[in-house]
């Protein structure tokens, strides 16, 4: 679907809003207006493509832009149902936000992409084109939003969009204010039991959201290089399901997540390898589920080393620090055995830290 109006600017002048998701374009029928949607949607990818990543100044990673072309391509629809909002003048985008949401659920997005053209930044574009997706998304029944910012321009731009500082340098954006440190307890509380499925593309908001909770557990996941420490700002957001998801499709490994009857993922087990040239036959087990469904974590591993097992795979590894005794015990009563012990491998600040490495033979 693509959408688009006139807007005026505050600074004078007039611009024009667009608003593209490959997704409702793709359920649309094959009636002429749609195909037309589709062939303007098509003339405007490209110049959009061009202002985001900037092929000769990158500014994005590898996994994210791999992420937003196949989002803008239309190449995720069955499980994305991302929004692109941008602004353009004299038929030259300007400004530049992107809203990622599961297809499935529509409750959590995360923001990215946000980007205005040197040449007009000052005039108030991006915070006019933030503020209409955030509303957007509420109106539409969006509840929680998360973006990365270590700008602090962008970030007080954030803020007058509703933003909020949630996590070292990951900001969030909550429908209903006032609900401050309640969120996290009632979103990720018991809600019944959870499945465990394959994850996706779509699931880029909720991974990211589990990942920023606040843990107890300092090694969150070893192959991301994602711990949890005060000394340690949080800042990865959009790239980290992109990351997950292209380790296992170049790799090999497998990503799956334990899901709530409502949708909201409490867990994730991932199975990746370091490489493939001499550790194809040795991944590593990363994961991490929320305290109200830790009864569901042997669960959740089992299914994922079944898939390890049933690939040929013959060896799985797991780390956790010395502090982590929760977590060595869970790979313990899966009869993971304590392989040895890196003396002073984690280096936090001020502290140190043991990492322990457990091997299990499939």
């Amino acid at each position: 679907m693509l959408l688009r109006e006139p807007i005026r600017l505050k600074t004078g002048g007039t611009a024009r809003l667009e608003w593209y998701e490959p997704y409702r374009l793709s359920q649309a029928s094959s009636s002429p207006r749609c195909h037309e949607e589709r062939e303007v949607a098509l003339e405007h990818l490209d110049a959009l493509w061009d202002m985001v990543i900037r092929p000769r100044q990158p500014w994005v990673s590898r996994v994210e832009t791999e992420f937003f072309t196949r989002s803008l391509r239309g190449q995720l629809a069955t499980t994305n149902a991302d929004r692109f909002y941008s602004l353009w003048i004299q038929d030259r985008p300007v400004s530049h936000a992107m809203l990622s949401i599961a297809a499935d659920d529509p409750h959590t997005a995360l923001v990215g992409r946000v980007i205005t053209d040197p040449a007009f930044r000052g005039r108030g574009l991006c915070t006019m084109l933030m503020s209409r997706m955030m509303d957007d998304f509420r109106r539409e029944g969006g509840r929680h939003a998360l973006l990365s910012t270590g700008d602090p321009r962008a970030h007080a731009v954030y803020v007058r969009c509703g933003f909020r500082d949630y996590r070292g340098h990951v900001m969030r954006f909550v429908s209903e204010p006032g609900s401050g440190s309640r969120i996290d307890d009632e979103h990720f509380a018991f809600a019944g039991p959870a499945t465990v499925r394959a994850g996706h593309w779509g699931d880029s908001p909720r991974i990211a959201w589990l990942y920023a909770l606040p843990s107890t557990w300092l090694v969150k996941d070893f192959a991301e290089a994602l711990y949890d420490h005060p000394e340690i700002a949080h800042g990865r957001c959009g790239s980290l399901l992109p990351s997950m998801i292209l380790n296992v499709e170049e790799r090999g490994g497998s990503l799956f997540v334990l899901q709530r009857p409502d949708g909201v993922i409490v867990g994730a087990a991932r199975l990746s390898l370091p490489d493939t040239v001499a550790q194809a036959k040795a991944p590593v087990l990363d994961f991490l589920v929320v305290p109200a469904y830790l009864g569901q974590v042997h669960h959740l591993l089992s299914v994922a080393l079944a898939a390890a097992a049933s690939s040929g795979l013959k060896v799985v590894r797991a780390y956790a620090a010395s502090c982590d005794g929760e977590k060595a015990t869970i790979v313990q009563d899966l009869a993971f055995r304590h392989e040895g012990t890196m003396v002073g491998q984690l280096a936090i600040g001020a502290e140190r830290f043991d990492l322990n490495t457990y091997v299990l033979p499939l």
